[in-house]
């Protein structure tokens, strides 16, 4: 039941974050491709493309928002880069996202909620956002049923590979993890303990069993 779609449109200069897009506006563009008003949208993206392309990462925010309306919007806060055995510490509201400018800025100013994970974390605004985030930490793997990946689909979610292919595709791995997760992660006996604190300062055990860096075949 989840749709995979993906867009490309025109951009602004980073340093003109405040411009408008061009038309076909990017709600236009999502209408065109049967995305929704009011549903549960999961937005990858890649900006620096786009922002040669002429659009500006608040206004395609700006854009996101007003198309789901009344509906959730999340994005991927991935933290792997910062968060590793050596640095334990998670923050719901410090730790910066490495995955791109689109989601740093919304996690730092649109976002309600960042779900509690040391490495898949996802941010989100928008009714049903604690339903879809809350669980996160409470499993060992980062994109168990009870993350927001695994959410998306009960969600009747909407996925957004915004200027970005599917080897960037993280619910991959929720399959992945359904089906042979002896196969894609790390043994039990390595998993890892992490201090994740939320937003109200109050730290959490998280238990981290990793995903095997294997080669794969996305397209395929």
């Amino acid at each position: 039941r989840l749709r995979a779609r993906r867009a490309v449109h025109r951009r602004l200069p980073d340093r003109e974050v405040g411009a408008r897009l061009a038309t076909p506006t990017l709600q236009q563009t999502l209408d065109r491709l049967g995305v929704p008003r009011g549903g549960v949208l999961f937005v990858h993206s890649a900006f620096r493309g786009l922002a040669r392309e002429g659009l500006a990462p608040q206004a395609v925010l700006e854009e996101l928002e007003a198309h789901v309306g009344e509906g959730p919007l999340l994005l991927p806060t991935m933290s792997w880069r910062y968060v590793k055995p050596d640095k334990p510490q998670f923050s719901e509201l410090d730790t910066p996202s490495n995955v791109g400018v689109l989601t740093e800025l919304f996690r730092t100013q649109r976002a309600t909620m960042r779900s509690l994970h040391p490495t898949h974390s996802v941010a989100g605004r928008g009714p049903q956002v604690a339903q879809l985030l809350a669980e996160h930490h409470l499993d060992s793997t980062p994109c168990s049923a009870r993350s927001p990946f695994g959410k998306l689909m009960e969600a009747d979610a909407w996925l957004l590979m915004l200027n970005i292919g599917f080897d960037c595709c993280t619910l991959i791995h929720h399959g992945e993890e359904l089906v042979a997760p002896e196969l894609y992660l790390r043994p039990a006996e390595q998993t890892e303990t992490y201090e994740c604190r939320d937003r109200h300062g109050k730290t959490h055990a998280v238990r981290l069993r990793r995903h095997l860096l294997l080669p794969r075949d996305y397209y395929q």
